[in-house]
């Protein structure tokens, strides 16, 4: 089904971890196109697509339009781009609504490039650590 958009990204989501990026978003924005109500995981995959592929102004002009802001790479994003009061207090909330997702889990998920899967565990950690200054 090349031209179903639940299709597409749910590919541009494989695509992403799999750390082709470019590909991922270009499907990604083609499904978001072919549906004018793209659910909000459409969108956060766009996000974390973008954030991925080291492009941080553009994830967060994408994930800022989440219905709901409890996204790690939202999250993930904010602290890139300085903001590590909202990603902590984002983080607070996200845990407080997924205890069962955590870090380590995070360690384990299968992501192209072992140099930017440290980093997004660094950007969770820093959201995550309310002791730390930045």
């Amino acid at each position: 089904m090349p031209f179903d958009s639940w299709s597409l990204a749910d590919l541009g989501g494989s695509l992403v971890q799999a750390g082709t990026t470019d590909e991922a978003i270009a499907r990604l924005e083609d499904a978001i196109r072919r549906d004018p109500h793209s659910p909000d995981w459409y969108i956060a995959n766009l996000g974390w697509a973008h954030y991925l592929a080291g492009d941080y102004p553009a994830a967060l002009k994408v994930l800022e339009t989440l219905g709901d802001p409890h996204n790690l790479s939202l999250i993930a994003t904010l602290v890139r781009a300085g903001r590590i009061d909202e990603a902590r207090m984002l983080m607070t909330e996200y845990a407080a609504l997924n205890p069962d997702d955590n870090i380590d889990l995070w360690r384990r998920v299968p992501l192209g490039d072992e140099s930017v899967k440290q980093g997004w565990i660094d950007d969770l950690r820093k959201a995550s650590d309310h002791d730390q200054h930045n």
